[in-house]
């Protein structure tokens, strides 16, 4: 038997036996060419579900093998949007300006909204009061 002909038997062997499963295994982590961990269709369907329902520390716990900005592109990338601002919330925001609250102590109030989300809805209907004025 030449040395040739063994080193391709041996070629042969080395093949991952991932390859030869029929099914993709679940427990592995999948990366793209940059090295960026690829999201699973569980991860992508419980994105959908809870985001601009649930807040930034509870995401995070939803994802623990993905950062902060990890999360927000791909809401980005997938068009998701949080829930936009009802009435309610408008009328409470000029009930809480005319207690003379800003907008970090109103942050406690808005359990899904960052402090500067709150701020530019304060600036925008403080803008919209002297409007009318």
């Amino acid at each position: 038997m030449s040395q040739s002909t063994m080193d391709t038997r041996n070629v042969g062997s080395l093949v991952p036996v991932a390859h030869q499963l029929e099914y993709e295994p679940t427990w592995c982590f999948l990366y793209n060419y940059f090295g960026d961990l690829i999201w699973s269709p569980n991860e992508i369907q419980r994105l959908i579900n809870v985001y601009g329902k649930t807040p930034k520390e509870t995401l995070l716990l939803l994802f623990p093998d993905r950062s902060w900005n990890a999360i927000l592109c791909k809401a980005h990338e997938m068009k998701i949007t949080c829930k936009g601002w009802t009435a309610k919330d408008d009328n409470l925001i000029v009930d809480l300006i005319g207690y003379g609250l800003n907008s970090k102590q109103m942050k406690n109030l808005f359990e899904n909204r960052t402090e500067s989300a709150i701020y530019q809805r304060v600036y925008m209907i403080r803008k919209k009061m002297e409007e009318y004025r």
